[in-house]
């Protein structure tokens, strides 16, 4: 009951092809993911594993399908998004006292910001990343992060700032541009982003936090 139907596979054709062990009737890019998955399961199930081996070959897809048809917003949205999150990641493995090998293993390629960026900051405090991201335009946000973590606090509002960056691209490129594809982009990530409302304000009610509360963690409307 937790399958979706509203991807480019039939659930019937996808099922089929991983119970019978046939996944290589699957399209090349994620066939190849679901032979690592089943790498890694004869090692370990562990499901952030798997999730990671999934989300690089969507990205890695998404990038290609991109370039392919030649669509430059595209491209440079799903780029940021890719360096936005392998930034969240950074600081989660920092302020986690992870190892920092596992960054690697969660580390996405195919953004502006390379792996070995990260490891200088990794190398020089968690201070220094602001610095070595001083030519991209995340500078000042990751600045923003560091000094709130310094502070004792967590990454909610990080979270909060990226997606109403990535909404506000999103929102400036659909309303002003009538030939392309954007608008279609911009009417499923404003559905999107409304149901992540209403997932927030749910799980705040379940855990009984109070309607400010609740209220800082919104996102921007696309409205």
């Amino acid at each position: 009951e937790f399958l979706s139907g509203a991807g480019r596979i039939e659930t019937e054709r996808l099922k089929a092809a991983l119970e019978e062990d046939a996944h290589r009737q699957l399209p090349a890019w994620l066939a190849d993911a679901v032979e690592q998955v089943h790498l890694v399961s004869v090692e370990s199930a562990d499901p952030q594993r798997i999730e990671v081996i999934l989300d690089r070959a969507m990205y890695r897809h998404i990038l290609e399908v991109c370039r392919k048809n030649r669509q430059k917003f595209l491209l440079d949205f799903f780029r940021e998004e890719i360096d936005l999150i392998n930034i969240k990641s950074f600081f989660r493995v920092f302020k986690g006292d992870m190892e920092s090998g596992f960054f690697s293993r969660v580390f996405i390629p195919g953004g502006y910001v390379e792996e070995k960026d990260f490891w200088k900051a990794f190398e020089e405090g968690m201070e220094r990343l602001p610095e070595i991201l001083y030519s991209t335009d995340y500078s000042d946000l990751v600045q923003e992060t560091v000094t709130e973590l310094s502070d004792g606090h967590n990454l909610s509002n990080f979270e909060k700032k990226v997606d109403n960056r990535l909404l506000a691209r999103i929102k400036s490129a659909s309303r002003y541009n009538f030939d392309g594809i954007e608008p279609v982009i911009g009417y499923i990530f404003a559905k999107e982003y409304e149901a992540k409302v209403v997932r927030i304000i749910m799980v705040g009610k379940l855990n009984g936090l109070e309607p400010g509360s609740i209220r800082e963690r919104l996102r921007d409307s696309y409205v």
